[in-house]
């Protein structure tokens, strides 16, 4: 399966972010990390994953 990765960097972490390609069309992201972050940060999670770009164009 192809796809994308890419670095993720704020003030306080750096991570990386692989957009994979499914079958169907579309593509799959799946963010991990406390559940206490997931529930506190929903909308900003969200907000991130909307905003992923490739400094290529891709």
């Amino acid at each position: 399966m192809s796809g994308l990765s890419g670095a993720l960097v704020d003030r306080h972490r750096i991570g990386i972010a692989t957009v994979l390609a499914l079958p169907t069309g579309g593509v799959e992201m799946v963010a991990t990390g406390p559940p206490a972050d997931f529930r506190s940060k929903t909308d900003q999670i969200r907000g991130m994953m909307r905003d992923i770009r490739f400094a290529d164009g891709a």
